[in-house]
């Protein structure tokens, strides 16, 4: 998905960038301009995840690791 390696955090940082696109839009057009997927898609776009591919691997080893049988 867009979103893979994304924390939660990520995820907030691209929302918040879009709650600012948004507004300030809405400030040079007079008038309330909603944000749209393609905004959201192109925010996730712009935002690093903060997750490796080597993390993902290393907690699925974990889990598997730790888990209660």
């Amino acid at each position: 998905t867009a979103s893979d390696r994304f924390t939660p955090a990520d995820v907030t940082h691209a929302a918040q960038q879009v709650a600012q696109l948004a507004f300030e839009r809405t400030l040079h057009a007079g008038e309330r301009v909603r944000a749209g997927t393609d905004d959201y898609l192109a925010a996730i776009a712009r935002t690093r995840p903060t997750l490796s591919a080597q993390d993902v691997t290393d907690f699925a080893a974990d889990i598997e690791r730790y888990q209660r049988s």
